[in-house]
């Protein structure tokens, strides 16, 4: 494992980050762990809470990833600082449609077939003045969820390029697991799906 002072690529920072992270976590204790950070696009952080909702594997991604991994974080501590970002997060940094440092996935679930990077700057710039926050804002979990559940009947509207079924069943599946992660210890919340 390379340290800190060798040079590292992003990927290897954000893949470097997450175990220090995780080490950290599990020297000191969930309670104790209260610098943790992740940095992580809207879109991304409201798909966790739709996954937790609908009883979706987050761990089905066969992209390389770190969906999963950002799940469980996210999970596991109501506590933990998230950072909104438009540019590349935790999730994107191991994912193999990243080359040279850009998206190159493609998504046509959503009209015309489009740079995947291109839509979910579109969306998730939506979600931020929804949310109203602005690219680089940073809240703890918690706050951040209540922020989304208190403006979750606006979901509607952020993705209104999908079809009503879809955005009603991410509406309301999103709606259950921001609930259920706000209502219980965020312990139990990670472990509904093991």
């Amino acid at each position: 494992m390379k340290k800190y002072t060798d040079t590292l690529t992003r990927r290897e920072i954000i893949r470097t980050g997450a175990v220090a992270a995780a080490v950290m976590t599990f020297a000191v204790g969930e309670s104790e762990a209260l610098d943790d950070a992740i940095t992580l696009k809207p879109h991304h952080y409201i798909a966790l809470f739709r996954d937790l909702g609908d009883g979706s594997d987050p761990g089905r991604y066969t992209n390389g990833n770190d969906y999963k991994p950002a799940y469980d974080r996210v999970m596991a501590s109501h506590r933990l600082k998230v950072t909104v970002t438009l540019g590349l997060d935790f999730i994107c940094g191991p994912c193999n449609f990243l080359k040279n440092g850009k998206c190159t996935a493609t998504i046509s679930g959503h009209g015309p077939e489009q740079p995947l990077h291109d839509w979910a700057h579109f969306v998730d710039s939506r979600l931020l003045k929804t949310l109203g926050l602005k690219d680089g804002d940073t809240l703890s979990s918690r706050a951040l969820a209540e922020r989304c559940r208190e403006k979750i009947g606006r979901l509607d509207m952020v993705f209104s390029e999908e079809a009503e079924e879809k955005r009603v069943i991410r509406a309301l599946s999103t709606h259950v697991g921001l609930n259920y992660y706000l209502s219980k210890d965020s312990l139990a919340a990670s472990r509904l799906l093991m």
